[in-house]
């Protein structure tokens, strides 16, 4: 250690090496003291501590070694001072090297912080502490003065029964005047939020109940504009307390979710794949983080969840299920969904249940087009019941579909249209080839969450059908016996007394299944019936099983072919019965 002051050592070179030692081992000792504050240690310490470091013993330790260090301090005495005490001599110094002057306690005491705290204290007398509790303080003599009693004279009631009575009050008593109260002073708290008024001095509750909306949108279009925010899923956080997560962070979690091979939940990432305890203090800020820096890697993660249930998947997972037509065409198949007078109004009524207030369920008929390929369509009506997407460029909502009756749950696909592409739910298959055939009648019931569904239908007594079915490695259609257990609407199963002629034929061809009326056309061979003149006639309801077969059609759609001009070959005989005819031309 460095000696904080130049000190001219005396004595001998062994007294100056003992003086300099004992000095930088005080001033070590006393490095957060003052610079003139004294600095005391015993002969007997000093003894100690040179005889318990062998690395710091004089060259004459064989001697005695209290009478080299009391000699070298002795020696320098314009460095250390002398004082004695009950365990010997003390020797005293400052960190400036300089021998302090001898004081006597009340000296050294002087300015110390004890010293202060009662300088000038006394003990509070009865007044003081009355001016402390405001007992003392002067008081109006309006209030002070207390009024004499009034004496009343009541009259002899005998002699004067009806003479009312005197009140004859002291002369000296004046009459207390008690002030006026002052105005009512009216505020009006009323302001403009976004467009609407509010009632500032209204009940909280309502106000958040009834303009909560306007508030956020108000809040949100402030905090948007603040650089220093940034939002996820209509929260705001600072973008500095946000943490950052590295590249090999970002791979693990994409691992995880390929290792997984389906979508998986932010809590999911943060407690598996990031190895964080969900129990943290900053687990909200961890679950923020995690969704917002995901949403920004665009090019390896995709968000397909919910604001209730938000799930991740990564750009390279393939969809939910594994239909027999693409993507692309299946959205190119619903493409009639956009157009509202092409979609047919779904039965969309409240649903029933303790558990089922406020929640929506849809009947619907499963066609042999939903059954192969694992979709159900979308409509007008069918939007009730949906999630909204949380991100604006989302383009899957992943769905949790229950199936109770046989303690099943799906992951599905709600893809979102637009365009020229229709909404529909995909990778149910599953759930159809184990539960429902097609005709199958069930109802689909909105869960807990906005994502959550259960498929409920009545189960019946067991029955078998041949039902039709598809050959993939011949080609071909067959028709195969089907055990089912589910109601069914008659005239969509299509068993081999109703559609036996396709047994043995093929698929229509692609570019068939672009032209709506060579479908219609072989709809109309295949159920109707054939008139004398050379025409077929045909029930709209008998033709929509067969037109749902390799192609989605809605009843609505059906019927416009039917009555487009664009199509002469086609006519509506009866509307009221939905009686079509064809003729060939």
């Amino acid at each position: 250690m460095a000696v904080l002051s130049v000190i001219e050592w005396r004595g001998t070179e062994e007294e100056q090496q003992t003086a300099r030692t004992v000095y930088e081992l005080m001033a070590a000792s006393g490095r957060f003291r003052a610079d003139d504050a004294p600095l005391r240690q015993s002969l007997k310490s000093l003894e100690t501590f040179f005889s318990s470091q062998p690395s710091m013993q004089l060259a004459s330790n064989a001697g005695d070694l209290a009478s080299l260090i009391e000699r070298s301090l002795s020696a320098n005495g314009h460095v250390f001072a002398r004082e004695e005490g009950d365990g010997g001599p003390y020797f005293v110094t400052t960190k400036r090297g300089i021998a302090p002057v001898a004081e006597d306690a009340a000296a050294r005491n002087l300015h110390s912080f004890r010293s202060r705290l009662f300088e000038g204290a006394r003990e509070p007398t009865e007044e003081d502490l009355k001016a402390i509790r405001g007992v003392a303080r002067d008081i109006p003599e309006i209030i002070m003065t207390v009024p004499e009693p009034v004496h009343a004279v009541f009259p002899d009631p005998i002699s004067d029964p009806f003479e009312p009575a005197i009140f004859e009050p002291e002369p000296d008593v004046e009459p207390v005047v008690e002030p006026a109260p002052a105005p009512a002073v009216v505020v009006d708290r009323r302001v403009l939020v976004a467009g609407a008024v509010v009632d500032l001095g209204a009940d909280p509750n309502s106000i958040v109940e009834n303009h909560g909306a306007q508030f956020r949108e108000v809040l949100g279009r402030y905090l948007d504009e603040d650089f220093r925010f940034v939002q996820f899923g209509g929260e705001y956080y600072v973008e500095d307390r946000l943490e950052r997560l590295s590249k090999g962070q970002l791979r693990d979690i994409k691992d995880y979710i390929t290792e997984r091979n389906e979508p998986l939940t932010d809590e999911e990432l943060i407690s598996d794949a990031l190895r964080r305890p969900l129990q943290n203090a900053d687990y909200n800020l961890w679950r923020f983080t995690i969704n917002y820096r995901l949403s920004r890697e665009k090019k390896d993660f995709r968000f397909v969840g919910t604001a209730q249930d938000r799930l991740w998947a990564t750009t390279s997972l393939p969809p939910i299920g594994q239909s027999f037509r693409k993507v692309s065409e299946l959205a190119q198949d619903y493409r009639y969904l956009t157009d509202p007078e092409l979609s047919d109004e779904e039965s969309v009524t409240p649903a029933s249940g303790v558990d089922a207030s406020g929640r929506l369920e849809m009947r619907h008929v499963l066609t042999w087009y939903e059954s192969e390929n694992g979709v159900l369509p979308v409509g007008r009506s069918a939007q009730l019941l949906m999630p909204d997407p949380l991100m604006d460029d989302q383009s899957v909502v992943v769905l949790r579909v229950q199936d109770p009756q046989n303690y099943a749950t799906y992951l599905a696909e709600l893809r979102l249209g637009g365009g020229n592409r229709g909404t529909y739910i995909a990778g149910l298959e599953e759930l159809f080839q184990n539960t429902l055939v097609p005709g199958a009648i069930f109802s689909l019931v909105q869960g807990a969450n906005s994502n959550e569904f259960t498929i409920e239908y009545e189960r019946q007594p067991a029955q078998e059908s041949r039902l039709l079915q598809w050959d993939a490695r011949r080609e071909r259609w067959f028709f195969g016996p089907v055990v089912y257990e589910c109601p069914v609407d008659s005239s969509y199963l299509l068993t081999e007394e109703r559609v036996g002629q396709l047994n043995g034929r093929k698929r229509a061809s692609d570019a068939d299944r672009r032209r709506p009326e060579v479908l219609l056309q072989a709809a109309f061979e295949l159920v109707g019936e054939r008139g004398g003149d050379g025409s077929i006639t045909a029930l709209i309801d008998d033709l929509m099983p067969v037109m749902n077969i390799d192609r989605p059609f809605s009843r609505a759609y059906v019927q416009s072919i039917i009555e487009s001009a664009q199509y002469p070959q086609f006519t509506l005989e009866d509307p009221s019965i939905g009686l079509a005819a064809y003729r060939a031309q």
